[in-house]
């Protein structure tokens, strides 16, 4: 995908573009189930509902994986 495809996609469909991106990039211990619930005018954000990540293994595994010289 090019990058003003990627663009397009982030600005008319946020929650498909940040969620591909969610699971193409980190290891979820378990899937989330929608990407956010967000009420600006409450101050209530949340996202990736319902996923849970191990942090630590997602950062081990990526640079053991693609390691940088």
């Amino acid at each position: 995908m090019s990058h003003r495809d990627l663009y397009r996609l982030s600005v008319t469909d946020p929650d498909q573009f940040l969620g591909s991106a969610a699971v193409d990039r980190l290891r979820w211990v378990e899937p989330f189930h929608q990407v956010r619930d967000c009420d600006l005018r409450s101050g209530r954000i949340s996202w990736f509902l319902g996923g849970k990540l191990n942090v630590s293994e997602s950062c081990c595994t990526q640079h053991a994986v693609s390691p940088t010289p």
